[in-house]
């Protein structure tokens, strides 16, 4: 064999490993698109199914609501309290459907910077739902009014003292500055604080944190 016939040979040789490496890359990429699809299917039907419960406490409390006011011509405590969960109920099924649009709107196709930018979407728009109604807490005392009076029957406000509403008063406008700091500080630009990063996950989910490499990217500009 000639040095001509070795070169030609070599040369084929090159194309073939390129052409598998080619090959192997899509499969792997076809494998990674399809566990990210499967991902997403069940992230749309778990938000389908939240969306339902959301629509249910929705409808069931302005049936509570308009049955109260019916009955007693004005706002009670009890009705007040519904008034106030049904808010925070409605920003909840708006942030569900919300997030069922933007995972369809995903392009796997697209380049993975701009798949990321998309899915970095979703976790920004998940996050910031979820944080509009963990901002309900300071306002538990609509969930106990509004729980003795479905289990009791009773207008539990009408049985407090002053003292005691004042102190429900002074802890829920604690709770509030609490809870307040809290979203401020969860914001993907703190996810490199330790807890902060946790917190998101747990309340957006790890894989859509991961998938939306927002960790790397702030550590590589960090």
């Amino acid at each position: 064999m000639n040095i001509n016939e070795l070169k030609n040979t070599w040369e084929q040789q090159d194309r073939a490993i390129e052409e598998s490496v080619e090959i192997n890359q899509q499969e792997l990429s076809d494998v990674d698109t399809s566990q990210h699809k499967n991902k997403f299917r069940r992230l749309i039907a778990f938000r389908l199914f939240e969306a339902i419960i959301f629509t249910i406490i929705i409808l069931s409390l302005w049936r509570y609501i308009g049955s109260n006011i019916e009955h007693n011509l004005i706002f009670t405590a009890p009705t007040i309290s519904a008034l106030i969960l049904n808010i925070f109920a409605i920003i909840g099924l708006i942030g569900s459907i919300g997030q069922i649009v933007l995972i369809f709107q995903l392009d796997y196709s697209a380049p993975i910077k701009k798949l990321q930018t998309q899915i970095l979407t979703i976790v920004s728009h998940e996050l910031q739902f979820t944080k509009l109604v963990l901002m309900s807490a300071p306002f538990y005392l609509a969930y106990v009014f509004l729980g003795f009076d479905l289990l009791f029957g009773f207008d539990f406000y009408s049985q407090l003292s002053k003292n005691i509403i004042t102190i429900y008063i002074v802890t829920s406008a604690l709770l509030f500055l609490v809870m307040l700091w809290f979203n401020i500080k969860l914001s993907c630009k703190n996810v490199s604080t330790p807890w902060v990063k946790k917190s998101i996950e747990f309340l957006v989910g790890k894989h859509l944190v991961e998938m939306s490499g927002v960790v790397n990217n702030l550590e590589q500009h960090g």
